[in-house]
């Protein structure tokens, strides 16, 4: 694996940047990550928001400004950011932006370790995107559900097998809040 200066280099792609759960731990994460062992970036893909001004100075940002589901000029930035930065590791953090880089590594050949955090998956009326998804998802190396119930769903409809899978628990981070008196 290729270093950048030392260090590891990650991106983490998330959909937005806005208030939301996924979107803090891909925050959160890409701030915790030490930086003398990893060069950390985030992408957000389709839009920006208020959690930009929450990312640490060691941050890499970048926005790709996806505007369609198939946005093949997106794709070819994306990998180009990727292969700029010499990044091996990605982990997504919703299906829309690790479809959006499955579809983008194959097109433009870019292989990294894909690494895939799953939020909020729990679809049952998804059928005409099943095959798809299903497809897309075959490449990623490691699964991250937040719940019992999430992985079971990844397993029946994703074909994930159990050994990809490790449930990484919903938390609060209490060292955010401070008690009232």
């Amino acid at each position: 694996m290729l270093l950048t200066n030392n260090r590891y280099p990650v991106a983490h792609i998330i959909d937005s940047l806005y208030l939301g759960g996924a979107q803090k731990v891909a925050v959160n994460i890409t701030n915790q990550l030490n930086k003398a062992i990893f060069d950390v970036h985030l992408i957000a893909t389709t839009e920006e928001g208020p959690l930009i001004t929450q990312l640490l100075p060691h941050v890499k940002y970048f926005y790709l400004a996806n505007r369609r589901r198939y946005d093949l000029t997106a794709m070819y930035r994306l990998i180009k950011y990727l292969r700029e930065n010499r990044i091996m590791i990605v982990h997504t953090h919703q299906q829309t932006g690790a479809c959006l880089y499955s579809i983008a590594s194959k097109l433009f050949r870019w292989n990294c370790i894909h690494i895939h955090s799953d939020h909020n998956s729990l679809q049952e009326d998804w059928d005409e995107q099943k095959k798809i998804k299903r497809f897309l998802m075959r490449n990623v190396h490691h699964y991250f559900p937040v719940s019992q119930q999430m992985a079971n769903w990844e397993r029946k409809y994703l074909y994930v097998p159990e050994s990809k899978q490790q449930v990484l628990w919903n938390g609060v981070d209490t060292l955010s809040f401070k008690l009232s008196a």
